[in-house]
């Protein structure tokens, strides 16, 4: 594998559009209220609905219409007690002009990234429907959707992405408390830093974070913009430096385990790659963690092994590119060596 870096991508697309918006509040009391979750049936129906039309040329389903945008901001404003800074943030939400969740998934597909439905799951208390999105260039992405009922029928109202460590509703109300002490001139930067990263700016998100003032570097949404900007970049160094700082700033970050993994890859820490990996299956059972175990056992030269655990991939998941590309490097190297051997 030549110690090739394992980045991952983040899904972090929404969570910055409505930092002006909350920022400059808008005087509307109006309340909103937390649609109730569907039952076990609707959810597996729509998750594997979800699934097909995600995948389609042109889907039949309105992917915009489908997704309760509100509800992200809605559902995490329980601990927000001023109704205006509610309604300014639930506005900026819904007005942000930000791609909707399943259209972004939907455009990244025809893009050439690969997306597997991987069905339901039980998080926390409720059922979700979890998919997982390996990007072309490489870097994956787990995520959980929480489907709601509004008008009888389902529509997501909560996503939770792995890579951030936390729920959409959770982040917004995170950014909502960060946010009042950003002025309308560091909004301006926050949402300029956003841009550029949706547009895959990379270098210009780091030079764009750098300029920002101390009250917007402190956001963690900030920070994982940088953190990704360095990971797509040839610049391993900066990438370990950044996710260095970043550690020292968030020593309990939730998103921890799959942020480092890169980090203990190029260090060639195995141990500690391999104790994120047991944190990282635990929380999403995936065959793709089994694929970088069987990056470590070839790094280890343990080549025997590696081909076991690609196999255990092919098994599990054909679709899985990572299974057969592991048990090639693997079987390529095993052989060069027994040829290094019959040489001797």
């Amino acid at each position: 594998m030549g110690n090739q870096r394992q980045h991952i991508l983040l899904g972090l697309v929404v969570l910055v559009g409505a930092v002006g918006a909350v920022a400059s509040v808008v005087r509307d009391t109006q309340q909103f209220e937390v649609l109730p979750i569907a039952d076990d049936a609707m959810i597996e129906s729509f998750g594997a609905e979800l699934a097909e039309q995600l995948v389609m040329p042109v889907p039949d389903m309105d992917l915009d219409a489908v997704v309760a945008r509100e509800q992200f901001a809605v559902r995490g404003l329980s601990t927000i007690g001023n109704p205006e800074e509610q309604a300014a943030l639930v506005r900026g939400v819904v007005g942000s002009g930000l791609p909707q969740i399943l259209a972004q998934v939907h455009q990244r597909v025809i893009a050439g990234d690969s997306l597997k439905y991987l069905g339901t799951a039980v998080h926390g208390e409720h059922k979700v429907v979890r998919f997982r999105l390996i990007a072309e260039q490489g870097g994956v992405e787990f995520f959980d959707l929480l489907i709601g009922v509004q008008h009888g029928l389902p529509v997501v109202v909560d996503s939770f992405s792995l890579n951030t460590g936390q729920w959409q509703s959770d982040a917004y109300a995170e950014l909502l408390e960060a946010s009042r002490g950003v002025n309308g001139r560091s909004a301006r930067q926050v949402r300029a830093l956003g841009e550029a990263a949706r547009a895959g700016r990379y270098e210009e998100v780091l030079r764009l974070f750098d300029a920002l003032p101390a009250s917007a570097r402190d956001l963690r949404s900030m920070w994982l913009h940088r953190v990704n900007a360095a990971a797509v970049t040839d610049d391993v160094a900066r990438h370990m430096s950044i996710l260095d700082e970043y550690k020292a700033r968030f020593p309990n970050d939730p998103a921890a385990h799959i942020l480092f993994l890169d980090a203990h890859f190029v260090r060639e820490q195995w141990e500690a790659a391999t104790a994120d990996l047991d944190a990282l299956e635990a929380s999403f059972p995936d065959p793709f963690w089994t694929a970088m175990r069987a990056s470590i056992a070839i790094e280890q030269d343990d080549y025997v092994g590696a081909l076991e655990l690609a196999e255990d991939v092919i098994r599990a998941d054909p679709t899985l590119i990572e299974g057969p590309d592991r048990g090639l490097v693997a079987s390529l190297a095993e052989g060069e060596r027994k040829e290094q051997l019959l040489g001797e």
